[in-house]
Parts: C-alpha cells; sequence; structure tokens
C-alpha cells in the first residue's frame, strides 16, 4: 500500500470489501481470496487508482502517480514531438553519409530521417584576397584595394530551389575598422560553383548581392543547371567595403530532419516545440556523431506528413521569432533591389503607423523606386500595420564658431577637424544633441587657444548656441552648409 496523505481509508475498504464480495460470486476460479494472490494484487491496485482518481485534483500529486505507475512496470515519458530538425556535427573531417529512413534517437524515442543527410567534414575556413593568397580566418592582412573573398566548400544537399544559409558575422581583426555590432550592414556577391568532370563550374544565380547584417538568413536561389541530387557545392561570397570579410559559418547543410512515424506511415508524438540544445549521440557505421536540437525549432502537428512538417519548417525557420521591430524596416528597405539609401530612420508617432524616411543616394525617388519599396516592406509588414514612406526634411544651417587657434595651426585645420566631430548630424535623422559638447570638444583641442562662443544658425532665422539643444523631429536631417570660424 502507498501511503498518502488525508486518503479516507474508509472509502477504500468499502471498495474492496464489495469487490470481494461481487468477485467471489461472477468469477469464483479467479482467486482463493489468498492475500499473496495475484488477483486479489491487481483488484487492490485497481481500487486504489479509483481512489486516487476520486481525490486525484486535491491531493494526488506527480509523484503519486508515477508510484502507481512504476508498481506495473510503465514508465511515463515527457511528449515529445512528431518532427523534429537537429543540427549534426562532423567528425575527425571526415563526410559521413546518412540514408533516408535511417533510425536514432533522442532520449528512448525512436525517430528516422525522411530524406538522405551528408554530414560535411569540418573543414578549416579560409580566405583569399583578389590576388590569391589565402590566409585562415585569423591570418587577415590589408589589401590596397579592400576587395576580399570568402570561400566555403561543402557537401550541401538540398531540396527545392532554395538554399537558406544560416550566418554569423564576427570579426578576426584585433583592431577591426568596421564594428560588427546590431546596427552592422554590408552588401557582398554572392557566386556558387558546382563540382564537375572538367573542375569547378560557376552557376548563373538570380540575384547575386545579398544584404548581411550581424547574423540572420539568406535565401539563396538554386540554379536550374543544379539538380536534385546531391552536388558538391562551393560558396564564394566578395565584398568590396573597407574591411575584411569576417567569417562566416554556413549551418544549414548540417540540419537533418526527423519524424516519428508507426508501421502505416502515420504521424505520432505530440506538437509543439522541442527544447533548444538537447544533445545526443547517433551511431553511424560505427562513428559517434554528435547531434543537437537546433534553436526552438518547429515541430510538427498532428496529422501533418513528414514532408508537409519539412517544408514548413523550412519556410518557419526564416520568420522572425520575435516582435518586428525598427531595425527589421531599417534592414529589408536597405536589401530592396535597385534602391541605393544614404539615410534612413523608421518611427512611429501612433499605434497601428509606421514611418519609413528614406533619403536615396541620388537625390530623389522616382515613382518606379518608391512603388518598389513599398511592395517590399508591405510584404513584411505585420498585419493590421500602415506603412507610410516619406522623405526627410531638410534643416540648412551655418556653424559659427569664435574661437582662437594657434599660431602653428590654422582656420583650415581648424573647419576640417569640426566637419569630422559633426558628421554624425548630417547622417542621423531626428537627433537631440547638446551644443555644449561640441563646444567642450573644440575647446579641448591643442591648435585652439581659446573660445568664447558658438552659434548654430538655420535658414529660417533661427539660431541655437553652445547653451542650447538641437532637437530634429524624426523625419529631419540636418544639411551643414558652411563652417566659419569667427
Amino acid at each position: 500500500m502507498l501511503n498518502l496523505e488525508e486518503l479516507d481509508d474508509m472509502s477504500f475498504s468499502d471498495l474492496m470489501k464489495k469487490s470481494i464480495t461481487e468477485i467471489s460470486v461472477l468469477c469464483p476460479e479467479w482467486t482463493d481470496f489468498n492475500a499473496h494472490d495475484p488477483g486479489i494484487t491487481f483488484l487492490e491496485m485497481l481500487m486504489w487508482l479509483v481512489e486516487m482518481q476520486r481525490y486525484y485534483t486535491a491531493q494526488i500529486t506527480e509523484n503519486h502517480l508515477n508510484s502507481y505507475l512504476k508498481l506495473i512496470d510503465t514508465v511515463p515519458h515527457t511528449a515529445i514531438a512528431n518532427v523534429v530538425a537537429v543540427k549534426l556535427y562532423p567528425d575527425n573531417n571526415r563526410i559521413i553519409n546518412i540514408k533516408k529512413d535511417y533510425v536514432l534517437k533522442i532520449g528512448d524515442v525512436p525517430y528516422r530521417l525522411i530524406s538522405d543527410v551528408i554530414v560535411p567534414a569540418d573543414e578549416p575556413e579560409m580566405s583569399c584576397d583578389v590576388k590569391g593568397k589565402w590566409y585562415r580566418s585569423d591570418q587577415f592582412e590589408t589589401n590596397s584595394d579592400n576587395s576580399y573573398f570568402y570561400i566555403k566548400q561543402n557537401l550541401m544537399p538540398f531540396r527545392g530551389k532554395v538554399l537558406p544559409l544560416y550566418f554569423s558575422l564576427m570579426s578576426t581583426e584585433k583592431e577591426p575598422l568596421v564594428n560588427i555590432s546590431s546596427g552592422f550592414y554590408t552588401q557582398a556577391v554572392v557566386k556558387i560553383y558546382i563540382e564537375t568532370d572538367n573542375g569547378w563550374e560557376e552557376c548563373i544565380i538570380k540575384d547575386e548581392t545579398y544584404g548581411f547584417t550581424q547574423s540572420g538568413f539568406i535565401n539563396i536561389s538554386i540554379p536550374d543547371n543544379i539538380n536534385e541530387e546531391k552536388s558538391i557545392l562551393k560558396i564564394v561570397i566578395f565584398s568590396d567595403d573597407i574591411f575584411h570579410m569576417p567569417s562566416i559559418e554556413f549551418v544549414s547543410n548540417h540540419i537533418c530532419v526527423l519524424v516519428q512515424e508507426n508501421e502505416n506511415n502515420e504521424t505520432m508524438g505530440a506538437s509543439g516545440k522541442v527544447k533548444e540544445n538537447l544533445v545526443f549521440w547517433i551511431n553511424i557505421d560505427g562513428y559517434e556523431i554528435k547531434a543537437v536540437t537546433y534553436k526552438e525549432l518547429y515541430c510538427g502537428c498532428n496529422d501533418e506528413s513528414p514532408y508537409d512538417a519539412f517544408e514548413r519548417y523550412r519556410s518557419e525557420q526564416l520568420r522572425l521569432s520575435r516582435a518586428v521591430n525598427k531595425d527589421d524596416y531599417i534592414r529589408i528597405a536597405m536589401e530592396t533591389p535597385g534602391i541605393k539609401i544614404d539615410t534612413i530612420n523608421v518611427f512611429s508617432n501612433e499605434p497601428g503607423k509606421v514611418c519609413v524616411c528614406v533619403k536615396p543616394c541620388e537625390g530623389k525617388f522616382c515613382k518606379h523606386t518608391v512603388k518598389n519599396l513599398r511592395k517590399v516592406l508591405f510584404e513584411a509588414k505585420p498585419i493590421g500595420t500602415e506603412i507610410d514612406i516619406l522623405t526627410p526634411i531638410l534643416f540648412h544651417a551655418r556653424l559659427f564658431v569664435g574661437a582662437e587657434v594657434e599660431g602653428w595651426a590654422s582656420s583650415g585645420k581648424l573647419v576640417r577637424h569640426i566637419k569630422k566631430s559633426v558628421k554624425f548630424l548630417e547622417e542621423n535623422m531626428g537627433i537631440t544633441y547638446k551644443l555644449s559638447e561640441l563646444f567642450m570638444s573644440i575647446k579641448a583641442l591643442n591648435m585652439v587657444s581659446d573660445i568664447k562662443w558658438l552659434i548654430l544658425r538655420f535658414d529660417n532665422g533661427n539660431e541655437l548656441t553652445q547653451e542650447d539643444i538641437l532637437i530634429l523631429p524624426d523625419d529631419g536631417l540636418m544639411i551643414l552648409d558652411d563652417i566659419i570660424i569667427q
């Protein structure tokens, strides 16, 4: 007997007495009423379970229930998803082939692969400059024209005509020229090569230029001359920006999808999400391969075929699993084909409405450009959100500085320094800035012997001094036409 707190033993005794009376009439051959008889033991368990169900809501804990299940040699399992994606890690630079329908286990739960999987060798990442010199990822050197390749070669199995690649940019320089932070953005050309009997053959792809933020997904369209079979692909990324192209980790070629199915090909298990970073091991031809559930992967729904779940997973892994924010609109606008943006700001002054204020490099937007940008932004916006595309209000101004320079310095040198200090004011909309900070920075210069005043004079006649704060509206951008030292 299990000791349950506050259990009404009289009720249990009444149940047992009634049951023994009934069973002696209905099934006299079933038991001889020996206390150790299996029939009586089983009957006691049933009565105890009935009693538990009666008091379950208020008094029976999960531990008590598990104790009962252990009596009949039944161990409960936590519900686990019927479809799950995992990331497989390479082993000792060896390429491992895993065939479709191969069975592996997450804990005690068996899964099978819904397609062939290749676990590529963990090759060292290498990069080369345009002159063809190779470097390891921690051995970059400055190149005169600042053009760099990043090359990644792997067996990359895929389904369909889209190859989703996950990347994470990390600076490999001790003193990087560009800080790769949450606001980082650059564009690079992506090329794909396929290995043929005659060597590497370049594939013609629809879009070659992609935008790279600090991390995320890019969707590369697979060209028609690559078939559905496994192919050896080489990914080449070319950057013209004035910094070294950091290392990029392509992880999607390590991801495989597993599914629980019974002998009738009916999906089993529960829907929901699988715990992130759940580690387990699989044995392939005598080699132990590490597998980890990848991020909070989207898992199968009830009555969903494994192939539908696979396609849904591929689309859902590219979605934002959070609220859309200002940085998302900026990134989407910057990546819009055919648009070169100089300055951009995103803000909202009322619920349900987002304003995207853009200053193009060429000065003005044509109707076709606005239509294209609007189409891209509307496809990405949440339901119920209104998007308004604006151009900034320009505030032209001149800066007057009452300062004296040392004899060895010139006013022109001071002007160049001030231009560099206030450049950020011309690159950011909706800025709020204390002019006293500019005043003190000028005063601290070695070339300045004294500074008495500072005036920012706008074309409309308004003036601000070093005692004032510059406050521009969200769609306002300052243009500094001249700096005058007096």
